[in-house]
């Protein structure tokens, strides 16, 4: 989110583009562990703990009511994606050791 989205006073985003946009790269990136739409707005406002909500009347959409993020906008040029999952290293002699602390006597 970080990469693509920057908090703005201006900015404003609909909910559902921003979550479709993130739905969008995780299949790019081939990632598990996607969050559902509620752990995602949980996630924004962690990275984001300024943006407000907007409801939004669309007359193109049949009345419609949209959801605006406002506070967050696209970035005019998205930065490099970082992975933050690390698997941690293993560290041979601690395994060996527990290992045989749980071997049968």
């Amino acid at each position: 989110l970080n990469a693509h989205f920057e908090t703005s006073l201006e900015g404003s985003i609909s909910r559902l583009d921003l979550y479709s946009e993130y739905l969008a790269v995780c299949s790019k990136l081939a990632r598990g562990g996607i969050l559902t739409s509620t752990g995602f707005n949980k996630c924004l406002r962690t990275l984001f703990p300024t943006y407000t909500v907007r409801r939004i009347e669309d007359p193109n959409n049949s009345g419609q009511a949209q959801i605006h993020i406002v506070g967050i906008q696209r970035r005019a040029t998205p930065l490099p994606m970082q992975s933050h999952y690390q698997q941690s290293p293993t560290v041979p002699s601690v395994m060996a050791e527990i290992t045989r602390n749980t071997s049968p006597s």
